[in-house]
């Protein structure tokens, strides 16, 4: 893609996030490595957070090392717990610096109905288990037997499905203990309702005792808060 050759992705990842932090919180950079050459400057240096986005352990690790978060994709969130969060934690401590907050990818659906939840996720992802760096994620994650396919036990610990108030519920218990948000990501379903859509992400961003007086108003004009974005605080 671009016209870079996909070898080396940890050590291209090293590399960028270390230009793109240089410049921007020097204003100018000067470097020649193995796989970039940057030469630039910009006005003044501005305090932009460089985020990783991250699939496997060692991803994890470097992020901690050297980025100021990571972004999960695709993964189960008993993994992150176990696996990701714990080598982001190390990155960190290999650098002498407190851990980065990752921000957490959750698909969810909202219907109770499993098979449509798999049909939809592999609608949505089903080429991603027949590429490498996801299948050794999926491995990784205690799915070894996908060959080409998603299969449903993967599925089922991936996607967050149930009705509205299910899937709030296990949305905004996300947050915490190294997670700093949520993306929440919507997967659509044949009679994927918009509007539903949006005020489950405003009630999810509610804290939690002020969810009950939002369901309130929305049944009485039926007009959800458009305003609030996928991603949870």
């Amino acid at each position: 893609m671009l016209g870079v050759k996909w070898e080396a992705p940890l050590a291209h990842l090293r590399e960028y996030i270390h230009i793109l932090k240089t410049l921007l919180q020097t204003g100018a950079i000067e470097y020649e490595g193995q796989w970039f050459t940057a030469r630039a400057r910009i006005e003044a240096p501005v305090e932009v957070p460089i985020l990783a986005a991250t699939l496997r352990k060692t991803a994890y690790h470097l992020a901690g090392e050297l980025a100021d978060g990571a972004i999960s994709w695709l993964t189960p969130v008993e993994h992150i717990r176990l696996m990701s969060l714990q080598a982001l934690r190390a990155g960190a401590a290999k650098a002498g610096r407190a851990p980065p907050p990752l921000v957490l990818h959750a698909p969810f659906c909202l219907t109770d109905d499993v098979e449509v939840v798999r049909q939809a996720t592999r609608k949505q992802f089903g080429s991603s288990a027949r590429r490498s760096t996801y299948a050794g994620l999926f491995e990784e994650a205690g799915y070894p037997n996908v060959k080409g396919e998603m299969s449903d036990e993967l599925i089922d610990n991936l996607v967050i499905y149930g009705t509205q108030s299910d899937v709030v519920h296990r949305l905004s218990k996300l947050v915490g203990d190294g997670v700093s948000e949520v993306i929440a990501h919507a997967l659509p379903t044949g009679d994927l309702d918009e509007s539903a859509v949006f005020a489950m992400i405003a009630e999810a961003n509610q804290p939690r005792q002020q969810r009950r007086s939002l369901r309130q108003c929305q049944k009485k004009d039926g007009k959800p808060d458009e305003r609030h974005s996928s991603r949870l605080r």
